[in-house]
């Protein structure tokens, strides 16, 4: 019975379409992941009219856009002089030149001299002049898929081989000797003896192989001042600047396109959200030339593949008692059509993942509840209430000793732990909702996975927020050292996750953490039908702002002398400073983690600084601060602190009073 409605409703599912952006979003890791640059093809060429472009001819030639079409004289003379196949635009000249006539007549003149294709729409085609000059002209109206990504391309603009060839096909159909017999079916494109595979909506699937860069790539400007440096050194005269060898276009097709911003051609894709829309047609051309396009599963395939998955997940969950056993043969199952989709890939088939993995799932999921029912309700709760923020170790202990749980706390020594991200309200303005809860589910399990491991509790998430403990509800004696290499290794995370972040967000995020020791109430707190394990008290609100003080010192990291003396007082810290926070009438002494690149001088000489700052002396502070604030922001912080202050307050003690929370 599991079987059956884990089958039917998977195949429901795809064939309502309900899957369709669970399978795009496979679609384009697949393509991401697995694209493979080496198979590019070596025939192929772009010229790209990218931002350094257009400000070179605005600053040397004083020429906005529209470009004049001289630009494009000197680009078809460099392709006509390299021996290139032909020089394909993926530009469109609907309206004649604003230098006039004789700027279109000189290009058209420029096309006799190497094949030349123009880029068109079905209903709007270049001006006269041009179109007749041209080689051919090659449809660039594309639509993309239901979700705005561009996966697929229409061969024919009318569906059919009577209608305007796409732009990536017309010059390969143009050095055909004879011209190649074209026939059409629901699944397959026939051209001459090139076999374009089609998918339910007859459009051929796209095998990107990477960004533009897999193929050669020259700006615009490099090429047309390449052209006017070689007639000049062909006269005779003296030229400087670099001079591109011509035979980098030699026996290539010549795509030109734009990548700058302002030029409005940049399309999501697989592979990328920004890709220029050249890249569409010569992925086309690629594709076709080395027989490289995706073949789409045959729906038939697609249910008969479900079922295998759904039969086997059944038979072998079924003798597995232990849900945690059965939960993780489950994501060994999921290498079965995980493999599967993986390896019709490398072979150029679109295999579909969401509906045997919905399926398998299902069925899973059926099986769990059926052995659900022999575990008892009091270990069900348990383990459900405290999955999300305890280790499975800790669960396990719980699950033995319920009765560490009753309603109600206790007072205990905790080492509490709180981060933030920095400037996150703005970043998070910038991403639509999609994206945002994407990037915080990635890094909350990230930073989560570190606390977990070394034996934490997570007390709760609060926005981009992390509030943990250590020492309760099981007690660890060396809960000040734990939550010490917890912060130090979330920070050593978040930097390997930098170049990933800067990619998904646009730019650098980071993380501040608070770390002290001290006592708090610690239990269920709520009431006998609803309750949330946390924790109450002094301690809890000091670490909370230390978190807040790293923006004084402009460091990442910060942990009271409490939490440092019970850890062993780690070489990774050392002592920044003495703070009084609101509310709060103790100073307490803080540190921070010695930059990477101190050398034992160098920790010395902050050691001294720091102390001289405290005694009062600011002038030989400042000067130490002052050796070391090029590379350690936190001496940056405190020589400018020195600098504002200028002369020590008439009270001082070395103490930095701070007037917010």
């Amino acid at each position: 019975m599991i079987a059956v409605l884990a089958f039917t409703v998977s195949v429901l599912a795809h064939a309502l379409g309900w899957l369709e952006g669970m399978e795009h979003s496979s679609w384009d890791l697949r393509a991401r992941l697995l694209a493979d640059a080496e198979q590019a093809s070596d025939k192929i060429a772009l010229i790209m009219i990218d931002q350094p472009s257009l400000d070179w001819a605005k600053e040397v030639n004083a020429t906005g856009w529209p470009w004049p079409r001289e630009f494009y004289v000197m680009i078809n003379a460099f392709a006509q002089r390299a021996g290139a196949k032909g020089v394909i635009y993926d530009l469109l000249f609907l309206e004649d030149s604003v230098y006039g006539v004789g700027d279109d007549r000189n290009f058209a003149t420029a096309m006799q001299g190497i094949p030349t294709y123009l880029a068109s729409y079905p209903e709007h085609r270049p001006i006269a002049e041009l179109r007749a000059a041209s080689q051919a002209l090659g449809n660039v109206s594309q639509q993309p898929d239901a979700d705005g990504i561009y996966r697929s391309l229409q061969v024919f603009a009318t569906g059919d081989q009577q209608g305007l060839a796409t732009l990536g096909l017309v010059p390969w159909l143009n050095k055909q000797s004879t011209p190649p017999a074209i026939s059409q079916t629901d699944t397959l494109l026939l051209i001459g003896q090139k076999r374009i595979p089609l998918n339910d909506q007859g459009r051929a699937l796209l095998n990107f192989h990477g960004s533009l860069d897999v193929y050669p790539t020259f700006s615009a400007a490099q090429i047309i001042q390449s052209e006017l440096r070689l007639r000049e050194q062909a006269a005779g005269n003296t030229v400087e600047g670099a001079i591109l060898d011509p035979v980098e276009l030699t026996d290539k097709y010549v795509f030109v396109g734009s990548d700058a911003p302002g030029l409005f051609d940049l399309r999501p894709t697989p592979v990328s959200p920004v890709y220029p829309g050249v890249g569409i047609h010569t992925t086309f051309l690629d594709n076709l030339l080395n027989d490289h396009f995706i073949t789409q599963q045959p729906s038939l395939h697609t249910y008969l593949f479900s079922m295998t998955c759904v039969i086997l997940t059944v038979l072998i969950l079924s003798f597995i008692p232990s849900i945690l056993h059965a939960a993780l043969l489950t994501l060994v199952l999921l290498l079965i059509p995980l493999s599967a989709v993986v390896f019709a890939w490398l072979n150029q088939y679109g295999w579909n993942f969401s509906t045997p993995t919905l399926g398998l799932l299902l069925a899973a999921s059926g099986v769990f509840l059926s052995n659900y029912q022999l575990e008892g309700r009091e270990r069900r709760f348990i383990r459900s209430a405290f999955q999300q923020y305890l280790s499975p170790q800790v669960i396990e202990q719980l699950v033995k000793n319920p009765a560490a749980l009753q309603l109600g706390g206790e007072r205990r020594e905790l080492s509490i732990f709180f981060s933030d991200l920095e400037g996150f309200s703005r970043l998070a303005e910038r991403l639509d909702p999609r994206e945002l809860s994407e990037f915080l589910n990635h890094y909350l399990s990230e930073m989560s996975d570190i606390i977990l491991a070394s034996g934490g509790t997570i007390d709760k998430y609060e926005g981009d927020a992390i509030i943990a403990f250590w020492n309760a509800p099981l007690a660890c004696d060396d809960h000040a050292e734990r939550a010490v290499q917890a912060g130090l290794q979330c920070q050593q995370r978040l930097q390997a996750l930098q170049p990933h972040y800067q990619q998904w967000l646009g730019g650098f995020i980071n993380a501040r953490i608070g770390i002290h020791t001290g006592t708090a109430v610690v239990g269920n707190m709520g009431s006998s039908k609803r309750f949330d394990y946390t924790m109450l008290g002094d301690a809890v609100n000091l670490a909370s702002r230390l978190e807040g003080v790293n923006k004084v010192f402009a460091s990442r990291l910060l942990v009271s002398e409490q939490t440092f003396r019970q850890a062993g007082e780690p070489r990774a810290l050392h002592r920044i400073g003495t703070i009084q926070v609101v509310g709060r009438d103790t100073p307490v002494r803080v540190y921070a983690p010695v930059p990477p690149h101190y050398t034992e001088d160098q920790l010395e000489l902050f050691q001294q600084a720091l102390t001289c700052f405290e005694q009062g002396n600011f002038i030989t502070a400042g000067k130490g601060f002052a050796t070391l604030m090029a590379d350690d922001p936190v001496a940056s912080s405190l020589f400018h602190y020195i600098k504002r202050q200028s002369t020590p307050p008439a009270d001082w003690s070395g103490v930095i009073a701070l007037t917010q929370k």
